[in-house]
């Protein structure tokens, strides 16, 4: 759908975002936590979410790790932490105030916990 292929084509967005900082509670453009990257990533979308990841646990629909598309949600870490996956093997994902945002293969979320579930949202 647009709305799928909107999400998906702002995953560069989020890529620029590379290098920026970890900042709890933020949703600014390279100054945000976690939730906060997707909520601005789907945001672009016309998705509304809350910046909560719980809440964004409980949206769209379950699919599993082996049919992860661009744009999808991973939930992980006891529902403490998600990545987005942006396609070729990556997530980004604001990791931590030492950390900041960063790209990396998507086989470093192992690092975050286990996975609790992967959502997509369009």
């Amino acid at each position: 759908t647009l709305m799928r292929s909107s999400a998906a084509s702002d995953v560069y967005k989020r890529q620029s975002m590379n290098g920026g900082r970890y900042v709890w509670g933020g949703t600014k453009y390279k100054a945000t936590d976690c939730c906060g990257l997707t909520m601005q990533a789907y945001r672009k979308a016309g998705v509304n979410m809350y910046n909560s990841v719980y809440s964004q646990a409980k949206m769209g629909k379950a699919v599993s790790l082996k049919n992860i598309e661009a744009g999808d949600l991973i939930i992980c870490n006891n529902y403490g932490h998600v990545a987005m996956y942006i396609g070729g093997g990556k997530i980004v994902h604001a990791m931590s105030t030492y950390y900041g945002i960063r790209i990396q293969p998507l086989a470093n979320i192992k690092y975050c916990g286990k996975i609790n579930t992967i959502r997509r949202i369009l």
